[in-house]
């Protein structure tokens, strides 16, 4: 997409301080395949990550390329410097926004929606850990993707508790520990926002969204 292709040297630069969450979600919303993501999270280099990153989206459907717009729209908290670069982009011919044209608030199709539903989700959900008390049954039996949410919880929790998820042979047990260590409410919306991510499907069913 010209977009990206136009803005690669910027995103490249803010995108290299932590490629991490980008490359996660990126992969949890289909956007690039298990293989595409195993050979870009096994680049040391962040900024060749990134770069790498960004030629595979580039390939893909326009569709995915105005979803990989949208996650850059919702991290900005992460990368603040992105709100720079939608700012400028605003001011030019080929924007960032252009992919959103027509579309309600300014998300691109595709991405609005899961978008809005996270958003729902978190604010329906007032207290996360009872949350987790209330469901836990359900998502012991239901959550498979444990790798992929422990990677995006890798600033939440201490690498040892992640290792210690990890050792567990089973998904479901995997899960049950994860929820073990879940014990303050701040931590609980870190699980519930990577659990959203990751088992968006999971989730919406549960919360019926």
């Amino acid at each position: 997409m010209e977009i990206i292709r136009k803005h690669k040297v910027d995103l490249t630069g803010v995108l290299s301080a932590d490629p991490g969450p980008v490359v996660q979600l990126a992969h949890s919303r289909g956007i690039i395949t298990d293989r595409e993501y195993n050979k870009v999270k096994n680049i040391t280099d962040p900024e060749e990550k990134v770069i790498e990153l960004l030629d595979r989206v580039r390939t893909k459907s326009d569709q995915k390329c105005q979803a990989f717009l949208g996650i850059l729209r919702e991290v900005h908290d992460t990368y603040p410097r992105l709100k720079d670069l939608f700012t400028d982009a605003k001011e030019s011919d080929i924007s960032f926004s252009a992919a959103a044209q027509d579309t309600p608030d300014g998300f691109p199709y595709g991405v609005m929606s899961d978008a809005e539903k996270i958003k729902k989700a978190d604010s329906i959900v007032q207290d996360k850990l009872q949350f987790f008390k209330t469901n836990r049954t359900d998502l012991v039996q239901k959550v498979k993707n444990t790798s992929q949410l422990t990677d995006l919880l890798h600033q939440t929790f201490h690498k040892e508790a992640l290792d210690c998820v990890l050792s567990k042979e089973l998904p479901q047990d995997q899960i049950r520990k994860l929820m073990d260590f879940t014990t303050t409410e701040s931590v609980a919306k870190e699980v519930f926002l990577a659990l959203c991510n990751v088992e968006k499907r999971v989730m919406y069913e549960i919360l019926k969204i």
